[in-house]
């Protein structure tokens, strides 16, 4: 917690894709208590579980991968109100999972049930906002060079057609958004048949 301070997390309050990464990592000394309060019978074994697994970890995940949907689709590192609202979801989602671990006489089922609603609905503003991100085109210079490569626009051009034939939509461009993997990491990994 003392180096965590050091980082001035309340400097980060206007910028939720900073905050999410301090209220985040700052479930780990909860997890780490209640893993000591655990020890000594104080609270059951679902509490720093689900401090570390929900709050910490799923916290940690989710604001990864917006930052690197972001940034692999061409975007600002800015979270909207889509981000923000699933950011905030998230965390009410584990906090109440974890008042039900602590304190199951204020309604144990009710918390557990609005705990996973919280969750889901963290999961589908993520989805909702960045699956058309991820599959459509990436928003910066597409004249780039690394984005359509020698041979891309008209496979593009032929996947992203049928595609819209067989399923309808409004698909513009498959084929540069989000990618696992580079190109200079695939040409470079050693792949032996």
């Amino acid at each position: 917690m003392l180096r965590q301070r050091g980082w001035a997390p309340l400097s980060t309050v206007r910028r939720p894709i900073l905050w999410i990464l301090h209220l985040s990592y700052a479930w780990i000394p909860v997890g780490l208590a209640l893993i000591a309060a655990q020890g000594m019978g104080w609270v059951s074994p679902a509490a720093p579980v689900h401090a570390l697994a929900v709050g910490a970890m799923a916290g940690m995940i989710v604001a990864m991968v917006t930052r690197t949907a972001l940034g692999h689709t061409g975007r600002p590192l800015r979270a909207g109100a889509p981000e923000t609202a699933a950011y905030i979801a998230l965390h009410l989602g584990a906090l109440l999972r974890l008042l039900a671990a602590i304190a199951p006489n204020l309604g144990y089922a009710s918390l557990v049930h609005t705990a996973g609603i919280a969750w889901c609905v963290a999961f589908a503003l993520y989805f909702l906002a960045y699956a058309p991100r991820l599959v459509g085109a990436r928003v910066d210079d597409q004249s780039d060079a690394q984005t359509y490569r020698r041979g891309h626009r008209l496979g593009n051009q032929m996947l992203t057609g049928a595609v819209a034939g067989l399923f309808g939509g409004s698909f513009t461009d498959m084929l540069s958004g989000f990618r696992v993997f580079s190109r200079r990491y695939v040409k470079s990994f050693p792949a032996s048949t």
